[in-house]
């Protein structure tokens, strides 16, 4: 097998102890298999009788003499293994993949709605009550193989996100045709408990099945996720931060819907943490309405990875103080860096109260992490999906609140102003819906009509006050990791008021992005790995930087050991 990266890790790979193994091997004896899921380390698979793999751990698990299976180290794969051979008795590790295990039926769920006749295919490795609500359970490659043999039109492709590559792949390939279409699913596939007769995407998918029998041969589909045709694409939805995917055939345009002009009390550009976070701490008396250029679940604090920082305990101020002055390079507000710092208990306290699941020790303290420019752990994280557990829940109680609505698909485009007690305020904000393709705009392209520039008709939302929580501008960006409706549209609208802005120079240049050749948004790897010992080498395999000063500071080492070396990118 060829490892890019030797250093490459997993986190199931390690979820079980050898005392479990020796346990169940005491009281079972000769009778008990131990199976090991493939994803593991080689001491690991050294403990285990017979490894296998997610498309063939069914089938060896049901040829096994034993009649007790210890199934290492996926619980959920186990489970599912265990539904597939009841004959078995099959003994579950509390291990798990943190990728499919976060992902969750309310995901599921509302990917269904915005597709009512897409099919969902999953990947064993997700939790039971998601597989339920899953078409077609299967591996990777049983996936890939479903999705290019099916005759239906779009998928919630429910696992990593790696296969949305290999789908891309398979729908720029030549189209093939076939006298006898393949209208079931292949020999491997594994059909999910539920009823078939009971399941409406099922008689969906059976009945376009059935119809081009008659009509026509399969086809592959030749959409492209970057460049699409006016009547083909390939989407990804990110609901779950980067792992379920919708790979359609055809385009399904969001619909532009027309608003009346509105009044409320406050309007808030910007549905990620700070706006939702905004509105939460808002009179519940206070009529509120949210904008977001794209979906919901398309901002930047989706994205989020490593954690946010917190004051664990009274000692540390003046430490953390220091720490986050120096990575401003003591162009700070003090005023705003000692707020921070002296509020981050009560903020941590607050989500934690909503349901944010941070890590945590053996005796219920809150864990730590560490990250570039911290002197020591001080960062609360979630797996490594910390800014996605917590908007969700964020967005979960927002939308509990009747004083709010959320305007989704609607860009800002201007303000509003008016004269008080002879001066110039703001009144609200000018809106626009906007499309899925128009959502990557600026904002002085759907305000002036650019070329190709199609929105609906402004509308005006009068507001007392006006909350700006856009984003910055990394959208605009040739290779970023940000989504690219982030087109600093608040500073475009500040510009032409002459509100006063300061610090523009500061774009945050991540250190850890992932490099890719193509245009558009990329993975960032995640800023934690820096605060575990991550480092960086250039072109001869040697160190070339301190990985933990200030994120500018790495990213400008980088770059100028990379017109050292004359290449595109550091190892």
């Amino acid at each position: 097998m060829l490892l890019p990266e030797p250093g490459a890790d997993c986190p199931m790979a390690h979820m079980v102890k050898r005392e479990t193994v020796d346990a169940a091997r005491a009281e079972y004896g000769d009778d008990l298999a131990v199976v090991c899921y493939v994803n593991s380390t080689v001491e690991i698979k050294s403990w285990s009788d017979v490894c296998v793999t997610s498309s063939n751990a069914v089938k060896i698990v049901s040829e096994l003499p034993q009649q007790h299976i210890l199934f290492i180290p996926d619980q959920n794969l186990g489970r599912f293994v265990a539904e597939q051979v009841p004959q078995k008795h099959v003994i579950l590790n509390n291990g798990y993949c943190p990728r499919h295990h976060i992902i969750t039926v309310e995901q599921i769920v509302d990917a269904q709605e915005a597709h009512p006749d897409a099919l969902v295919l999953a990947h064993p490795e997700c939790k039971a009550d998601v597989l339920a609500e899953a078409d077609y359970i299967g591996s990777t490659a049983g996936i890939i193989k479903y999705a290019e043999e099916s005759d239906a039109s779009e998928f919630i492709i429910v696992t990593v996100r790696g296969v949305l590559y290999e789908l891309e792949r398979a729908a720029r390939a030549p189209a093939r045709s076939s006298t006898s279409p393949r209208c079931s699913p292949p020999a491997s596939t594994w059909i999910s408990s539920r009823s078939k007769s009971s399941c409406a995407a099922w008689r969906r998918a059976r009945a376009r099945c059935r119809s081009a029998c008659r009509t026509r041969p399969p086809t592959r589909p030749s959409s492209r996720s970057t460049v699409c045709s006016s009547t083909q694409r390939a989407r990804t939805m990110w609901h779950e931060g980067r792992f379920l995917m919708s790979h359609s055939r055809e385009r399904i345009p969001v619909e532009t819907k027309q608003y009346p002009d509105m009044e409320c009390d406050v309007v808030i550009a910007g549905c990620g943490v700070a706006g939702l976070y905004a509105a939460l701490n808002l009179p519940t008396s206070t009529r509120v309405i949210m904008l977001s250029k794209g979906a919901v679940d398309e901002c930047d604090s989706m994205l989020a990875q490593g954690g946010i920082c917190v004051l664990p305990e009274g000692s540390d101020y003046d430490a953390f103080f220091e720490d986050t002055m120096h990575a401003g390079h003591y162009e700070n507000r003090r005023e705003s860096v000692d707020i921070m710092i002296r509020s981050s208990r009560s903020v941590i306290n607050d989500l934690l109260a909503m349901g944010v699941d941070f890590e945590r020790k053996a005796d219920g303290s809150l864990d730590f992490t560490r990250e570039g420019a911290h002197s020591r752990p001080r960062i609360a994280f979630h797996a490594d999906i910390t800014g996605k557990e917590i908007t969700t829940r964020l967005l979960q109680a927002v939308r509990k609140l009747d004083n709010v609505q959320i305007l989704e698909h609607v860009a800002m485009t201007d303000i509003l102003t008016s004269e008080r007690d002879g001066a110039t305020v703001c009144a609200g904000v000018v809106a626009v819906p906007v499309d899925e393709d128009n959502s990557v705009r600026p904002a002085d392209e759907l305000v002036n009509a650019a070329e190709g520039a199609h929105a609906g008709e402004p509308f005006k939302i009068h507001a007392r006050h006006t909350l700006w929580a856009t984003g910055g501008i990394g959208g605009v960006y040739d290779h970023s990791t940000n989504y690219p409706q982030l087109t600093g549209d608040a500073c475009y609208i500040a510009q032409e008021h002459g509100i006063k802005m300061e610090h523009l120079d500061y774009v945050q240049i991540h250190p850890t992005g992932l490099f890719s050749p193509q245009p558009g948004r990329t993975f960032l790897i995640s800023e934690s790995c820096r605060g575990e010992g991550a480092i960086l080498l250039n072109a001869a395999g040697e160190r070339f930087t301190d990985e933990l000063q200030p994120r500018d500071v790495v990213a400008a080492a980088i770059r100028e050991q990379m017109k050292q070396d004359g290449t595109e990118h550091e190892c």
